[in-house]
Formats: C-alpha cells, sequence, structure tokens
C-alpha cells in the first residue's frame, strides 16, 4: 500500500515528479521520520530541509497536511495516508 505523498514546488522539482508512494517497513511512522526517509533516498531534497529538522526550523521551509489539517513533525504516518509538503511562503 503505502504512504501517498503529493509535492508541489521545489519539492517536486527536486525529485522530478509530482506524487510519490512510500512503502513504511512498519504499519506507521513520525511525520519528521518520514522526511529523513525522503531526503535519503532522494539526496536533491536535502537542500531543501535543515539538517536536524524542528518545529523551529522545519515550518520556516515547508508547511504539509493530511486531510485538510496541518501535520506536526510528532504526528503518525500510516499507511494509506495522503499527504501533501508545499514550500513556504515568506514576503510581506
Amino acid at each position: 500500500m503505502g504512504v501517498y505523498i503529493n509535492l508541489f514546488p521545489p519539492f517536486s522539482c527536486a525529485v522530478g515528479r509530482k506524487k510519490l508512494v512510500v512503502n513504511l517497513e512498519e504499519n506507521k511512522i513520525l511525520f519528521k521520520d518520514l522526511i529523513y526517509l525522503l531526503i535519503n533516498d532522494y539526496p536533491e531534497m536535502k537542500e531543501l530541509f535543515p539538517d536536524n529538522i524542528n518545529r523551529d526550523n522545519f515550518y520556516g521551509n515547508c508547511y504539509s497536511e493530511r486531510d485538510g489539517k496541518l501535520l506536526d513533525l510528532e504526528d503518525y504516518i500510516k499507511d494509506g495516508d495522503t499527504i501533501s509538503l508545499y514550500a513556504s511562503l515568506s514576503g510581506g
């Protein structure tokens, strides 16, 4: 089955596609650990995320949602979930 991930720029540009399916070894994973899996599988994404992901530095680069609700880094993602990764907008 897997976790379905919708990617928007710059994430889709880094991996060369708009959708991914990530198969989990366990039936659930912390969202933060899923990001590390993506970085491992798609090294181009390393430039888009800080080395040590935490709430303070992650949400300046990205926001993510599942079923229309924002995801926290400590939320569990499970097989069959669909999540979306968007770039954070900045400006004034």
